[in-house]
């Protein structure tokens, strides 16, 4: 089998498209049934990844690029410094509790890996913007991440190899 080098970044870029599903969660309400201009809420990412049964590889380095479309009509905001680092699209450190349109969380804890069959769930607060007049906007999201080779590529304790036999002479009496 050949295999070139440069395929390796596609490949993963393929399999986060296809072995990984990215679900953002219809907003809820602070309260009531809908949302008001100014009013907060909730709203979820939710990553699912293959299990090993459908060719599932575990995941590390997780991060969520979380975006609002127009953030006239919703923000939300980033979350606390002890859930993990928000960056900006220019790579800039946001700061926790901050109204965003867009983000790239690197989360900590177990959110920041992503094994073969499981599922985790970032959850967002968020506020509706000032205008009395409302609107429709779209919440989007994605995952990055590398594929964890210590766990794709194990080496077992004991390898197979080559195996030769010793013999060791007895001493001889020397006159």
């Amino acid at each position: 089998m050949s295999i070139n080098l440069k395929d390796i970044p596609d490949a993963v870029k393929f399999y986060l498209d296809n072995k990984v599903n990215v679900v953002v969660n219809p907003p809820v309400p602070a309260g009531g049934t809908k949302i008001s201009p100014n009013e907060a809420f909730t709203f979820s990412v939710k990553a699912t990844n293959a299990t090993k049964a459908a060719g599932g590889v575990d995941l590390k380095n997780v991060l969520y690029r979380v975006r609002v479309g127009d953030p006239a009509i919703a923000t939300f905001t980033v979350p606390s410094a002890a859930s993990g680092t928000a960056r900006d699209d220019s790579g800039n450190t946001l700061a926790p509790n901050t109204q965003v349109s867009f983000m790239v969380f690197t989360p900590t804890g177990d959110l920041n890996k992503l094994l073969a069959g499981e599922s985790d769930t970032l959850n967002l607060h968020a506020r509706a913007g000032l205008g009395g007049n409302g609107g429709t906007t779209q919440l989007g999201a994605r995952i990055v991440a590398d594929i964890d080779l210590d766990s794709l590529f194990l080496t077992p304790e004991d390898p197979p190899g080559n195996k030769i036999d010793l013999t060791v002479e007895p001493l001889i009496n020397q006159p």
